[in-house]
Formats: C-alpha cells, structure tokens, sequence
C-alpha cells in the first residue's frame, strides 16, 4: 500500500514538474496537474492539499537533486581553476541540455518574493551553492595581492560568481541564444572569474 501512496505521489510531482516547466506556477493549477497524472484531484489533494504545499514539496525535490549534482560535478576537480570550470560547465549543461529544471527554479526565484515556503527552498540553495563555492571551489580567501579581489571575502566572492552564473541562465533562457553564444558567454565568464581570481 505504501508503494502505491508513493507511486502516485511521484506520479503527480512528474505532472507539476512538466507543467510547470511549460505553463509557469501562475498558469497552473490543481486541476492542470490531476489530468497530467491522470489521477482524481481528491488523490491529489490527499497527498497535497493546495498548490503550495505541491509546490514546495517540488522544490524541496529539486533543491536536494540540484545541490547534490553540483557537488558531483565538482569534486572531479583537482584546482581551484578546474573546479570553477566544472561548476560553469554544470550550469550551461543545465541551459543545453535541462532547461526545463532551470526555468523551474528561476519561477521559484520569482515566486519566492512573496511566498515565504518558496523563499524558504530558495534561499536554502542559494546559500549552500555559496558555502559550496566558498569551501570547495575557491578553497581559500582571495589573495590580499589579487588586483580586483584582495580586499573581498571569499564569501563576497561567492556569492557573486553564483549570481552571475545564475543571471546568465535566466538571460539565456529570455532569449534563446545559439550554442555558438552560449559558449562564448560561458568562455568569456571563466576567463573573468580567472582573472578576478589571481
């Protein structure tokens, strides 16, 4: 019995989540999402009884899956510079090859503005992309001698790299570019982020 409570919970998370990723939060609603899965909106409410705990339980799903990818497509990096490149390359696979995760997580970003459970996930990750930037990409405080960074904290550092590959998705995302431009931005970032580094 448990199985099948938790076959049909997945099944409707896999409904939000292709909803979502093509109609937005906004667009969506509990009755969308039983037609996706193809289940009676009474089975939907039992599992979740409003969107938002829907939601949020989606997102809860995604944070966890998108922190633990990140931390996997890392650790194969042996430098600083390696690893840098590895995270960057995580998000441009993100934008190639899963858009659909990154359009979901930037409605997130939106909606976490107003909505405290959202905001609570979102912030969440943000937070621990940054301590995973801090601690295992930079490894270390910015060197004082660094013309552009000797006087940030790596925490500053941080933060600013995540939101810099986190607002080149959203652009990407806003206006389709081509592989051809998408690997240029990618390329150009890395090379800033080296320089800023040294």
């Amino acid at each position: 019995m448990n199985n099948q409570r938790e076959n049909s919970r997945d099944k409707i998370l896999e409904a939000a989540f292709s909803l979502l990723s093509k109609k937005g939060y906004a667009n969506v609603s509990m009755r969308d999402i039983a037609a996706e899965a193809q289940v009676a909106l009474g089975l939907l409410t039992y599992h979740f009884r409003t969107k938002e705990n829907l939601f949020t339980a989606l997102a809860s799903k995604l944070v966890s899956k998108c922190f633990e990818d990140v931390v996997t497509a890392i650790q194969a990096g042996q430098s600083e510079e390696e690893r840098m490149r590895l995270l960057s390359d995580y998000f441009r696979n993100i934008l190639t090859e899963h858009p659909d995760v990154m359009k979901i997580f930037l409605d997130f970003s939106i909606q976490a503005m107003w909505n405290r459970s959202f905001r609570f996930q979102v912030t969440y990750l943000f937070n621990k992309l940054a301590e995973l930037i801090r601690d295992d990409v930079l490894s270390k405080e910015p060197s004082a001698d660094s013309l552009v960074l000797g006087k940030y904290s790596a925490d500053a550092v941080s933060k600013v790299i995540l939101g810099s590959l986190y607002g080149t998705a959203f652009q990407v995302l806003l206006t389709g570019k081509s592989k051809q431009e998408l690997e240029e931005i990618f390329g150009l970032g890395n090379t800033l982020i080296e320089i800023c580094s040294k």
